[in-house]
Parts: C-alpha cells; sequence; structure tokens
C-alpha cells in the first residue's frame, strides 16, 4: 500500500489547463487522488442526472487531467497511468453506477492539441455553432440558428419512410438515431415553450398557442 504521506489530492479545487488554453481554459475536478509510487491519477466526476455519460474519452475529463496534471508539476510527455471514474447512481446503465476509463497522459495529447485548437478557433470569432447533445441544456438554444436548422433537419428526416424489415445492425442504427432525434425535439420543445410564456407574460398573443397556460 502507498504511503499516506506520500498521496496527493483535491477536492472542487480550481484547476488551469493550460495546454487547452493559456489564459481561458480552467475547471474544477469534483475529486483527484495521485499516487506517485504507482505512478496513478484518478479522477472522479460525479454525475446527479439520469442521462447516461460516456467514461471512454470524456472530454470534460481529459481537460481536468490537463489541469491536474500542471497542478502537480508533472511532465505530459512521461507517461502517467489514468483513470476516470464516472459515478452516476441515478443512472441505470449495464456498466453500472461506477464506470472507469483508463488511459495515459500520452493517450491523452491528441485530445489536447484538437481541443486547444477548437479553443483557438472559438475566441477567435470564426468558429462555427455545430449542434450535438452539449446542446441539451444550453440555455440559448432556442436562439441558436444551428440548433433551429438541426431541428428542422429532423422533421424532414422522420418524414422519410423506414423499410419495415430491418437488419439487426440496421435497426440498432435507427434506434440510435431516433433516440437522438427525439433528445433534440425534446430540446426545442422546451426552448420554445420558454418563449411563448415570455411573450404571453408580456401581453402578447401567440397565434394557436394563446390557450397557453402560465403558470
Amino acid at each position: 500500500d502507498p504511503d499516506i504521506n506520500d498521496l496527493k489530492f483535491g477536492i472542487e479545487k480550481q484547476v488551469q489547463c493550460f495546454r487547452i488554453h493559456n489564459k481561458h481554459a480552467y475547471g474544477t475536478p469534483d475529486s483527484w487522488l495521485y499516487i506517485p509510487s504507482r505512478n496513478l491519477l484518478i479522477v472522479w466526476d460525479f454525475k446527479y442526472g439520469h442521462l447516461f455519460v460516456d467514461e471512454y474519452e470524456n472530454p470534460q475529463a481529459i481537460i481536468y487531467i490537463d489541469g491536474i496534471i500542471s497542478t502537480l508539476g508533472l511532465d505530459p510527455k512521461k507517461p502517467v497511468n489514468i483513470e476516470v471514474r464516472i459515478v452516476q447512481p441515478r443512472c441505470y446503465h449495464g456498466g453500472g453506477p461506477i464506470r472507469v476509463w483508463k488511459t495515459t497522459t500520452a493517450e491523452l495529447i491528441p485530445h489536447w492539441k484538437r481541443l486547444n485548437l477548437a479553443a483557438k478557433i472559438a475566441l477567435s470569432g470564426e468558429g462555427r455553432c455545430v449542434t450535438g447533445s452539449h446542446c441539451r441544456r444550453c440555455q440559448a438554444r432556442h436562439g441558436c440558428e444551428a440548433y433551429l436548422r438541426y431541428g428542422i433537419d429532423i422533421y424532414t428526416c422522420v418524414m422519410d419512410p423506414v423499410p419495415h424489415e430491418l437488419s439487426p445492425a440496421a435497426l440498432g442504427l435507427q434506434l440510435i438515431v431516433v433516440e437522438q432525434a427525439m433528445e433534440a425535439l425534446k430540446g426545442l420543445q422546451t426552448g420554445y415553450q420558454a418563449q411563448v410564456e415570455s411573450l404571453i407574460k408580456g401581453g402578447k398573443v401567440v397565434p394557436m398557442w394563446d390557450q397557453f397556460i402560465c403558470l
């Protein structure tokens, strides 16, 4: 067992993620533990919601690890063993409430480079809005042109005919598409509802929705 005096850890401590961006990248990991004798860094990330969060190549954890490595003063070019542990007690998943992704800092270097490039593009003002699961809880989605265009694409997609007989592979893929579309449509619905509620509370009439009751 490692000497307890040799351990280094952090709980809800903000870290600067300089490899992602030298000024504007930072995060607050839930908790982490570094065991020098094992050259092992363990990062825990607690998720309270029901929606599944994938531990594999988890972008948030990858950013956190950059900050933790910098905080520890470790050389990222010298491989450190990493365990990312996503804890989801309310997500009923086959992998259980605690799922682990094992990697090394050497394997994360390409991810850090990609994230660094994305940060530079975003801060340059020339970045493109790209929709995805990250839009699910965005408070600005109701006014996002990219997200609204995505919604229109979904409407068109669900109207396309689908063969009754599908292979197992095609059926699995189709189910993934439908589930993602349902999540996106739910996001559009809540965004539009918020706008309608705001308009009606302000005394404006929304055709076909003037019966909407604001609590």
